[in-house]
């Protein structure tokens, strides 16, 4: 139904299962979407399927070629913070795509938003990117983590505060961390 000449009001029923994946899929493009807008998850759905589906018919081009064999050989496994993709993959599955987390009172936080791959022994100390090493953790506390393990006061220099210019990190060019936001969907 239109609501306007450019918005459409659309109503559809959904099984528990489909309900389940958007809810996953919302989750997963928390990073993206951090106000995790239904319509903007959609529209990600449905750009996602297209081009899936666009190239499987012939009807989107490919958006880059692959690497190279020779390219890819040449970097080695100590040159980069990179995580293959088998590790996540395993940790994933491990961490059951929830925030492993536990706290003092031995409660696991199990939060699926804004997840992010988290050095147990930091890679500024060393900690190796394995399976064993890595766990998935919400912002909120990879944040504590980083701040358990580095300072409050060191943390301070990723932090932006309103109001105030550029962070260290930023300066740099890096992203700064946003505050965790955990939304729900309501049940009808």
């Amino acid at each position: 139904m239109a609501v306007t000449e450019s918005h459409w009001s659309l109503r559809v029923t959904l099984d528990r299962a489909c309900k389940e994946d958007l809810e996953t899929l919302r989750c997963l493009l928390s990073h993206k979407l951090p106000d995790g807008d239904l319509a903007a998850v959609l529209h990600e759905a449905i750009r996602c399927a297209i081009d899936k589906h666009g190239k499987r018919k012939g009807a989107v081009a490919p958006e880059r070629k692959t690497k190279r064999p020779e390219a890819m050989a040449a970097r080695s496994p100590e040159a980069t913070s990179t995580i293959s993709a088998i590790v996540r993959r395993s940790v994933w599955k491990r961490d059951g795509g929830r925030c492993a987390w536990v706290g003092p009172d031995g409660c696991r936080c199990n939060s699926r938003w804004k997840l992010e791959l988290d050095h147990i022994c930091p890679l500024a100390l060393g900690g190796p990117s394995t399976i064993d090493n890595l766990r998935l953790v919400c912002r909120a506390h990879n944040l504590l983590h980083a701040e358990r393990t580095f300072g409050r006061e060191h943390m301070e220099g990723f932090r932006r505060h309103p109001g105030d210019g550029p962070t260290p990190l930023e300066r740099a060019g890096g992203a700064p961390p946003r505050p965790a936001m955990q939304l729900g969907m309501r049940a009808p």
